[in-house]
């Protein structure tokens, strides 16, 4: 029997995404149910940092979509196995969340999956240093959050020079016996997050995705509030910005 959380997810129908075909990328939320105690937790990585890109990040296992590629669905489930070993038939579908932009205008959806509870990551070392496991709905929570408004240029094109974005920051002890601090989604914030002069001059996408996974799987609201004042809405940047052929002709459905 599924936990209500899984079942509110797999409730969950995402709108038609009717967004151009390039600039893309899917990830996936694996998500693990405890045996013991049927705590639903996120499976998540460590960047290695000698990746020219998002080095030495937290993040979720994902890429950019490829010409071979299926759907965005087949995105997340190579990524998946590619990074972490994950055997993408092992993976069930639960749901899709719309696509989030990241700072590069990529467009990233999220593929909610159930995975295994006794899958063993085999990470690989080109691309992930780590992988840790966090309680999901830790999301929702403020302990050990922080967050910064920042002027981003893609509110700014809706809402002048002014317009700002909340970035969002978590941090995660590993409870396994590894020491160190885990600055969830929020990169380059491994260490910065404990001092006073925190670096958030990047993104943190995945704490965004997981903001949401959260809300939709538990039907709460965080202890936060989520988005800063005045903020746009996150569809209207991106459909702003594939009216301006951002993001090319239409992608089929997934």
């Amino acid at each position: 029997m599924l936990p209500p959380p899984i079942k509110n997810l797999r409730r969950y129908t995402p709108p038609l995404d009717n967004f151009g075909r390039e600039r893309r990328a899917a990830v996936l939320v694996p998500l693990i149910i405890e045996p013991s105690s049927g705590e639903i937790q996120v499976l998540l990585t460590l960047r290695s940092a000698n990746l020219r890109k998002h080095g030495g990040e937290v993040a979720l296992p994902g890429g950019r979509h490829e010409t071979d590629d299926v759907d965005l669905l087949a995105t997340a489930l190579r990524e998946a196995e590619e990074e972490i070993g994950l055997p993408q038939d092992s993976v069930q579908c639960v749901t899709v969340l719309p696509p989030f932009l990241s700072r590069f205008h990529l467009l990233v959806t999220p593929v909610v999956g159930m995975v295994p509870s006794d899958f063993v990551p085999r990470p690989n070392p080109e691309e992930v240093a780590a992988c840790f496991k966090v309680p999901l709905r830790r999301f929702l929570r403020d302990q050990a959050h922080r967050y910064l408004d920042v002027p981003w240029e893609a509110c700014s094109s809706l809402c002048g020079a002014g317009g700002i974005w909340r970035k969002h920051a978590f941090w995660w002890t590993d409870p396994t016996g590894d020491e160190y601090k885990m600055c969830v989604a929020s990169p380059r914030l491994l260490v910065e997050c404990h001092s006073s002069d925190m670096d958030f001059q990047r993104f943190g996408l995945t704490a965004d995705i997981m903001i949401q996974v959260a809300v939709l799987a538990y039907d709460a609201k965080p202890e936060f509030q989520v988005d800063a004042p005045g903020q746009p809405d996150a569809e209207e940047i991106i459909k702003a910005l594939d009216a301006k052929g951002k993001f090319g002709p239409p992608m089929a459905r997934l």
